[in-house]
Formats: C-alpha cells, sequence, structure tokens
C-alpha cells in the first residue's frame, strides 16, 4: 500500500488555495478558448514583385496573373512602396533630355518660359501614376516646385535636378498596381518603408494612401518598423486612427517591432513566411506543412508565400499547386481563408485581469509554502505566518506591478510546481516488500498512482500560468515568458540535491537532517569513482546541454530531418503531437523509476526519477506558450501523458517478468 503522511492545517489551506486558483484559472482559459476559436481567418499573401516577374516569364497580363492565384485560394498580394529609382529602370517613367521638352509639350501650352536652374522633366504615359508621384513629391519634401503637366502621349513632371538623390525613398503605392490588385477581387497588403524624414505630413499621407485604396494590413520593409527609433509612438497613434493593422514576421525581428506592437496594446496579427533559399531546400509537402503548422500552432494568421525559385516547366502551374494545396491543407483544419483581425482580449476588463492575477498569485504563493515545508520541518504558526506575509506581497506586487509581476510569477509557479510534484509523491512511501511489489500488476497499479499524483500536482501549475499569462500580448507574443532555460535546469538540480542526499527520507529537526544528508554525501563522494560512473557522467552531461539547447522557440529547422518525419507522422495520426522528450523519454522514465523505487530502492531509481522529472518540467513549459492554441496545448499534454505511461507500464511488466524468473531459478 501507498502510505502518505497526514496534512496539517497549514497544508489544508495552502491546498484549498490552489484549488481556488485552478478553479479562477478554468475561467480564464475558457475565455482564452473562445476568443481562439473565433479568429480563424488566415491570409494567403504572395509577393507583388515576384508576381510581376512570374507574369513577364510567363508572358502574361498581370491583371490575368492575380484572378488566377485568386481562384486557387491566395486572399492579398504584398506592395512595396515605388521608389523613383525603380520606376526608371523599370521604364515606367523616363528623364527627357531638354532638347525634345518642346516637342513632347508641343502645343499644349503647359510649359511657359525656360525653367530656371538645373530642372529635369519625368514622362510617363500613365497620368495617374505621375499624380500620385506628384503628390508624395509635394509631402515628402515639403516644397511646392514641382509641376504636373498634360503632354501629347502622357504626362510630364517638371521638378529638381537634385530628385534622383532620393531615389531609393519610398513614395507612396503604385496607383496601376492597386487597381489591378483589386480588379482581380484581391486583397492589398503595404509594406511600409522607414524615412530619416518622417514628418507628421508625410506619416499622415502615406496612411490615409493606403487606407482609401481598403488596405487594413501593413507589413513593414526592410530592417525596421515605421517610426523607428523616436517616432514608433506617433506611427502608432495614426494606425490607430485609421485602423490600420501590424503584422509581425515570426523568426524575424525588425527593429522597434515590439515597442510598436505594445503601443497597438496587442492589436496585430503574425506573419509566417518561407524564405526563397529555403523555398529551394524544401518540397512542396514540406513546405504546407510548414505553414500550416505556423497557423495551427502558434496563431499566426497570414502566411507570406515566396514563388520557389526552383526550375520547373510551368512556374505558373507548379505555384499554384502550391497555394491551393496550403489554402485545401488550411480549409481541412477548419481554417476560413481571408484577411485577418486581430486576437480579442480573453478577459476584456482591466479589473478582472487584475483579480485573476491576484487570486494565482495567491495560489502561487500556497505552491512555494508548501513545498518548503515538505523540504523545511517548518510549524504550522510558522507556516501560515509565511503563507499570510507572501499572500498579501504577492496582492500588493498584482496591483501595481502587474506585467513585471505576472513574468516574475510564472517563473515562480515553473520553478515550484515540478518540484512540489515529485516531492508530494515521494513523501508516500511504500510499505510493500521487494517480494510482494515482484507481482507486475501490482507493481504498475503503484507506479501509476504515483504517475498520476505527480502529473496533477505540476498540472495545477500549468492552470496557473494559463490564467496568469491569459491576455492576447502573450498569445500574439508582444510579451513571452522570460526564463525558460531557468526554469528547466535549475529544478533539476534541486531535486538531484534532494534525492542523492536522501532529505525527504530523514525526519527530526533541520539540524538533524542536515547532519544525515552531509554524511551521506561525504560518504558518497569518498567512494571510488569506476569507468562506468565516468562514462554515464559524461552521458548525463552531453544528454543534458543538448536537452537545455532544444528546450524554448526554436527555429523549425533546427530540428534533425528524422524528428521533422516523426511530427509529420504523429500529427496525422494524432492531430496534435506530443512533446518527443514528454512521451518518449520523461514520462516512460518517471513511471519505471516509481516502480523501481519499489522494487530495488533509490540506488537504481534515482538516476531513473530525474531522467524522467524532465516530462514534468516540459509539461509544464507547454503552457507557457500561450501563442500556441489552448486546446493544441491540452491535447498534446494528454496524448504525452498516455503514450508515456504505456511505455513506461510495459517496460515495468517486462522488468517484472524478468525479475520474477530469476528469482524461481
Amino acid at each position: 500500500m501507498l502510505r502518505i503522511r497526514s496534512a496539517g492545517y497549514d497544508e489544508l489551506l495552502c491546498w484549498l488555495l490552489i484549488g481556488i486558483g485552478v478553479l479562477v484559472s478554468l475561467f480564464a482559459g475558457m475565455n482564452r478558448w473562445a476568443v481562439e476559436r473565433e479568429n480563424r481567418t488566415v491570409a494567403i499573401v504572395l509577393d507583388c514583385e515576384e508576381l510581376q516577374r512570374l507574369a513577364t516569364l510567363c508572358g502574361m497580363p498581370f491583371g490575368d496573373l492575380l484572378r488566377e492565384f485568386k481562384q486557387v485560394g491566395a486572399t492579398g498580394v504584398a506592395v512595396t512602396e515605388m521608389k523613383l529609382s525603380e520606376l526608371l529602370s523599370s521604364g515606367e517613367i523616363a528623364i527627357l533630355p531638354r532638347a525634345m521638352w518642346d516637342t513632347v509639350m508641343g502645343n499644349t501650352g503647359g510649359l511657359k518660359g525656360k525653367p530656371q536652374g538645373d530642372a529635369i522633366m519625368l514622362f510617363s504615359g500613365d497620368y495617374a501614376l505621375l499624380r500620385a508621384l506628384h503628390s508624395a513629391l509635394r509631402v515628402k519634401t515639403g516644397r511646392d516646385t514641382h509641376r504636373l503637366m498634360l503632354s501629347r502621349n502622357g504626362a510630364v513632371l517638371l521638378t529638381d535636378a537634385m530628385l534622383p538623390n532620393i531615389g531609393a525613398e519610398g513614395l507612396g503605392i503604385n496607383p496601376r498596381i492597386i487597381a489591378a490588385i483589386k480588379a482581380s477581387g484581391l486583397s492589398v497588403v503595404a509594406r511600409l518603408s522607414n524615412t530619416q524624414q518622417l514628418t507628421d505630413a508625410w506619416l499622415s499621407y502615406i496612411l490615409k494612401q493606403v487606407k482609401s485604396n481598403g488596405v487594413s494590413l501593413l507589413v513593414f520593409d526592410g530592417e525596421e518598423v515605421l517610426g523607428y527609433r523616436e517616432l514608433i509612438s506617433d506611427v502608432a497613434k495614426a494606425m490607430r486612427q485609421n485602423a490600420l493593422l501590424m503584422a509581425t514576421i515570426e523568426f524575424a525581428k525588425q527593429r522597434g517591432e515590439q515597442r510598436l506592437a505594445r503601443e497597438l496594446d496587442g492589436a496585430i496579427v503574425r506573419l509566417h513566411s518561407v524564405t526563397r533559399q529555403e523555398m529551394a531546400l524544401r518540397s512542396p509537402d514540406e513546405v504546407v506543412q510548414r505553414f500550416v503548422r505556423a497557423v495551427s500552432e502558434r496563431n499566426v494568421r497570414v502566411c507570406y508565400v515566396r514563388i520557389p525559385p526552383t526550375a520547373s516547366n510551368d512556374a505558373l502551374e507548379s505555384t499554384k499547386r502550391l497555394v491551393g494545396r496550403l489554402s485545401e491543407a488550411l480549409k481541412d483544419r477548419g481554417f476560413t481563408l481571408g484577411m485577418p483581425e486581430p486576437f480579442e482580449q480573453p478577459l476584456p476588463k482591466e479589473s478582472v485581469r487584475v483579480l485573476t492575477t491576484a487570486i494565482s498569485s495567491v495560489a502561487a504563493v500556497s505552491g512555494f509554502t508548501l513545498l518548503l515545508g515538505i523540504i523545511l520541518p517548518l510549524k504550522v504558526t510558522v507556516s501560515l505566518g509565511l503563507l499570510i506575509g507572501l499572500s498579501v506581497f504577492a496582492l500588493a506586487c498584482a496591483v501595481t506591478l502587474h506585467t513585471l509581476w505576472i513574468l516574475l510569477c510564472a517563473l515562480a509557479v515553473a520553478l515550484t510546481f515540478p518540484m512540489l510534484a515529485m516531492c508530494v509523491t515521494l513523501q508516500g512511501r511504500s510499505e510493500e516488500t521487494c517480494e510482494a511489489a515482484l507481482n507486475s500488476w501490482r507493481c504498475i497499479s503503484l507506479a501509476t498512482v504515483q504517475f498520476a499524483i505527480c502529473s496533477a500536482v505540476t498540472l495545477c501549475g500549468g492552470a496557473l500560468i494559463i490564467s496568469l499569462l491569459c491576455d492576447r500580448r502573450f498569445m500574439v507574443v508582444i510579451e513571452r515568458f522570460r526564463g525558460v532555460k531557468l526554469s528547466q535546469l535549475l529544478p533539476v538540480f534541486l531535486l538531484a540535491a534532494v534525492l542523492i542526499s536522501g532529505w525527504l527520507n530523514k525526519g527530526g529537526d533541520l539540524h538533524s537532517r542536515l547532519d544525515a544528508s552531509l554524511r551521506r554525501l561525504k560518504g558518497m563522494f569518498s567512494s571510488p569513482v569506476l569507468w562506468w560512473h565516468a562514462a554515464v557522467s559524461i552521458f548525463i552531461l552531453a544528454a543534458g546541454a543538448y536537452w537545455i539547447i532544444r528546450t524554448g522557440n526554436i527555429v523549425p529547422e533546427a530540428a534533425p530531418t528524422w524528428e521533422l518525419k516523426l511530427r509529420e507522422l504523429l500529427e496525422r495520426l494524432l492531430i496534435a503531437r506530443p512533446r518527443f522528450k514528454e512521451a518518449f523519454i520523461g514520462h516512460p522514465m518517471l513511471v519505471l523509476g516509481f516502480g523501481l523505487r519499489a522494487l530495488t530502492g533509490e540506488r537504481v531509481s534515482t538516476p531513473l526519477l530525474l531522467v524522467g522529472f524532465i516530462g514534468q518540467l516540459s509539461m509544464l513549459n507547454t503552457f507557457t506558450h500561450i501563442h500556441t492554441p489552448l486546446n493544441i496545448s491540452l491535447l498534446r499534454t494528454a496524448h504525452g501523458l498516455w503514450i508515456g505511461w504505456l511505455i513506461g507500464a510495459i517496460a515495468l511488466a517486462i522488468i517484472c517478468f524478468v525479475m520474477q524468473r530469476a528469482q524461481r531459478q
């Protein structure tokens, strides 16, 4: 039987407060789940320059090409600002020599007298383009010396000779391109670039221009956002006034991005793209799976699809197949195609967010008090005093240091609850003899109960983190959980110290516990080191280093090929794949460790329990990834638990069978 010591009034109070915190987390989690369920619209956006190049290669009118992609599921086209240098190189405008001025103007009477200074004349057959260029130059330079006139075959713009010096400056969106995109039924996504001379007039002009053309989504061009570094607040204010949405690019940081996103209070969408270099290395299936995984697992709502740079007999058809397969895959996952909207706040009222933070903070303090009471022999009065004092402190911090306290409290939960789970479980000593425990069913049931208790306590910590981080700023990664490496590494060292020293098995006061543990450690470190000890130590260090490196958010390509293949297989079978280190390493080892603890004692089980502890840490870490939809996190955790338990139970049954056979012989 499993004997667990009786709890005192202080412990019962702590568990009660943790229970209240878990109930509050259910309320917060349900609100977050509803917000995630409602926001299911995803945009498939193509790059305008790449589409223009493709249209030229295929000998197809640009408008017809756009309609082809509209039919297979594309929803938008990203358009960069027109630049004078690019317009000149493409031939959309031309600089006319002075000898041709009178010839071009003819008898229109537009050019009167000889222009003063070194003026230049720009010519274009597209009057709308030249008019947009004229308006942009007037606002951007702050001077009205540019003259727009009609000519025989189009229009001319008489302007300064120094104009080519700003050839790389963005001058607004080309009206001809906007008209073609809108005529095809696609939406325009504006890619605006930063500028050194960002006056109020230019900011107002460019944002009103894109808004008047039906643009709702901005993707900033280059390495920095519009307004970086001193005018980000002005840009955020102007974007709110024009109801414009910002897209942040996953795995590619732009300077000023986080600050602008915070100024917009999280009213942004996440964008995922595969670079042209990566497109050349990945098969269409891999590209589609990568986009689908980003949308379904990381709250991405814009898929920026590049045209594959690889050779093809029919580049248009191969690109259309890629876009079509992506659109069908997204629809199969329950998403709709269109222009996205930002996530709503799961808890719209600030007062409700503060209240949930306060309750969750008190529950976190209760968990810490429980852990401290297990490790140190505290009197009831001391434990209650500590609980009350820390709770008052937590309530004050929850109100005054809201976001900072949320991050600190979430880290405290991540450090405390997996450790608490192991200590609570290991406090219960098995009273069964080794011989009786050799019954495989009895041994498996004992390990199963301990595994369930341990996982349940860890999941209480996960619930508190759900409540603490229930904010759309975390859902779109404006704010993120801090201390991932610390929360994975420090508890392992603490648990190793507790298990190796035998601290939980020592009775008496603090002084006697400390003396007994020190004598045990002294005896252990005085023993000779064998070769197998060194080999095992090196293996554990290497495995631990790899585990820490792979912990947290990494670029998908950082995973080995075999792991990516396994991920795809598990996703097809289970919808949400479990974490490898939970389902195939941590949980099986923990079940095995609990079982062997009854069979062989601490000597063999301690290394297994330490490795198994990784699964508990990883399970709680899953809920710190708030940008992963809650249903995916829950399903992933559930799959990890049952698969890990099954593998551990089978391994434990085999060991019991082998030990029984050895005893009989």
